[in-house]
């Protein structure tokens, strides 16, 4: 199983469960998604599960601002490295 945490704001962060081609966002018990202000915050939630990577899905500020008239661009993918 790996992670995959999208980056909104700068302080909002989105965390989902990846298996194969299933993908799940992480979820409190009332099955709304959990809502992580730091990467550290998310780190320490999952210490307890088995994952294999955790990839951070960086959308950059200037794409949403200033927009393209090209084709959309692809967020920057960073492996977190932290198992």
């Amino acid at each position: 199983m790996d992670l995959i945490v999208e980056s909104f704001e700068g302080d909002i962060y989105l965390a989902y469960k990846v298996r194969g081609t299933h993908r799940q966002v992480l979820e409190d018990e009332r099955h709304q998604p959990l809502r992580f202000s730091s990467l550290n915050q998310i780190k320490e939630y999952c210490a307890h599960e088995e994952y294999l990577t955790a990839t951070l899905m960086h959308y950059s500020a200037y794409n949403e601002m200033c927009g393209s008239m090209d084709e959309p661009h692809e967020p920057a993918q960073i492996d977190l490295k932290w198992f």
